[in-house]
């Protein structure tokens, strides 16, 4: 059984990620593999009222919240491939390159 670690958004807001997820979770049930997922949609105030607002705390808490999952999973689940939907927003692309 293979291990896969997918770091993406999962709806809602449903969305060319978030749909591509689960798309990928509905085909890998007829394969062997072991998902673990961290989901990266918004949250607080920016998941309620999707627009172009940024919370900078919200936003902070997110990165913090995601790292810390990745990192954990990267240690204890030890998966053999990770795959990243990164997000091209501004904050997006540089919050994934670390």
């Amino acid at each position: 059984m293979n291990k896969l670690l997918l770091i993406g958004a999962l709806p809602p807001p449903v969305g060319g990620d978030a749909v591509w997820l689960k798309n990928f979770i509905n085909h890998s049930l007829n394969q062997d593999l072991n998902i673990k997922i961290i989901n990266t949609s918004f949250i607080g105030q920016r998941a309620s009222q999707l627009g172009n607002n940024f919370y900078f705390l919200d936003e902070f808490r997110r990165t913090i919240k995601i790292w810390g999952l990745t990192f954990f999973n990267l240690i204890l689940f030890k998966p053999e491939v990770v795959h990243l939907n990164c997000n091209c927003s501004k904050f997006g692309v540089i919050r994934d390159y670390f």
